[in-house]
């Protein structure tokens, strides 16, 4: 004879129980995180930003990409690292140029200038 399985389950809460495999949980007594049940799509949000997946547009990516390089100018180790990363926007912003337009609105992202970029990094770095 075979045992009930939702037997063998309660059994198995049970010992957890009494082993004390509940006490302390991370978020203990917290609501759970639904998100928007009425949204149909929700799984493919919470893919994305579990998987830290975009779907930006091309252009709006680079323009986020040149927005988060120049905030983090400062940690860049060399000039050469500082070149390197300029010369690879530079080229996407160019792929993102030549891509098929999103939507009504036209965008550009201005190619940096490896001078003015190094200039700003010399200055964060106190290497004047």
């Amino acid at each position: 004879m075979t045992p009930d399985p939702e037997a063998v389950a309660e059994r198995q809460i049970r010992d957890a129980q009494a082993a004390g495999a509940f006490e302390n949980l991370p978020d203990a007594g917290k609501p759970l995180d639904l998100g928007d049940l009425h949204d149909p799509d929700w799984w493919i949000k919470d893919k994305l930003k579990r998987d830290r997946l975009s779907v930006l547009p091309p252009i709006l990516a680079a323009r986020l990409d040149r927005e988060k390089f120049l905030e983090s100018l400062a940690k860049r180790p060399t000039a050469a690292a500082v070149r390197r990363e300029v010369a690879r926007l530079n080229e996407q912003f160019e792929r993102a140029r030549l891509a098929p337009s999103v939507g009504s609105f036209s965008l550009t992202v201005k190619p940096l200038d490896l001078a003015e970029v190094l200039r700003r990094w010399s200055e964060v770095r106190g290497q004047k």
